[in-house]
């Protein structure tokens, strides 16, 4: 029996998006990497957050919300040049 998903819970929509990802689901899985993503960001859990969005631009590259808030992190965490 599938657990019930928390809106809140970072780890269940990561599991949920490698889920998605591995039935073929690309739109799905981005949607839900994206919601664990802003949970870890606004958890301070940045590392965690920038491997979601990268993971996310392996799956939809041209998608410049992910990447803007890649950027973002890596100014955040003294990452730039």
């Amino acid at each position: 029996m599938a657990r019930k998903l928390e809106p809140t819970d970072a780890r269940g929509w990561l599991a949920l998006g490698d889920e998605h990802t591995k039935r073929g689901a690309p739109a799905d899985a981005v949607h839900a990497y994206r919601e664990a993503a802003v949970l870890y960001q606004r958890e301070g859990m940045y590392l965690k957050a920038i491997a979601l969005y990268k993971q996310i631009l392996v799956i939809a590259p041209s998608d410049s919300d992910a990447a803007k808030q890649l950027a973002d992190l890596h100014r955040v965490l003294g990452l730039t040049e």
